[in-house]
């Protein structure tokens, strides 16, 4: 059974079809409750709810860009206590388009230091953007260790023990992963 935000033969982020019946479902009717508590309706000129005018049948506008890829390969936009969903955004009159979250997703912008054994355990400084407690810091998809929200742009944590080589540091908060860029990189070196 295809759940409201997925398509039949589509993966699901939590392996559980369900998650997006009930969960998207709820998300839907319950924008449409919020802005309608007299079941009066809010519509559009064109007769749309506030969760109808973004129930396209197109990801670009239903779903808009995913936050990444699911263990299983699924796409999710919306991280919920460690939980990965792909939820369908909704009308915002404030952005004048639909959204998917008000908050934004991290960015990174720099490592500091840029390189350390392969052992692991280097006290490295995260900057970007976003930050929030809780967090999680990845290297190449391992924990590291030790993580602390120093603020909404600075993150410490310990590196995990990794194999020789450039590795992408990758924070997740609530509102979803920060996307791998050029400035995330951080080289393992083997020592001498």
């Amino acid at each position: 059974m295809a759940g409201l935000n997925c398509e039949p033969g589509e993966e699901h982020p939590n392996d559980n079809p369900s998650d997006a019946t009930i969960a998207g479902g709820l998300a839907h009717e319950h924008s449409e409750s919020v802005t309608d508590p007299e079941l009066t309706a809010w519509y559009d000129v064109k007769g749309d709810e506030v969760a109808d005018k973004c129930r396209t049948f197109k990801q670009a506008t239903e779903f808009g860009e995913p936050l990444g890829k699911a263990p299983d390969g699924a796409n999710y936009n919306q991280v919920i206590n460690g939980d990965l969903y792909w939820y369908q955004q909704e009308w915002s009159n404030e952005a004048g388009g639909c959204e998917q979250r008000s908050a934004q997703p991290p960015t990174v912008t720099k490592v500091t230091p840029k390189s350390g054994p392969t052992t692991g355990k280097t006290v490295v400084t995260v900057t970007g953007s976003n930050f929030a407690a809780p967090a999680t810091v990845r290297f190449n998809g391992n924990l590291a260790t030790e993580v602390t929200v120093k603020s909404s742009k600075s993150i410490s944590a310990v590196s995990p023990p990794g194999a020789a080589g450039i590795v992408d540091v990758t924070v997740t908060t609530s509102t979803g992963s920060s996307p791998i860029t050029k400035k995330d990189h951080f080289t393992y070196k083997t020592a001498k």
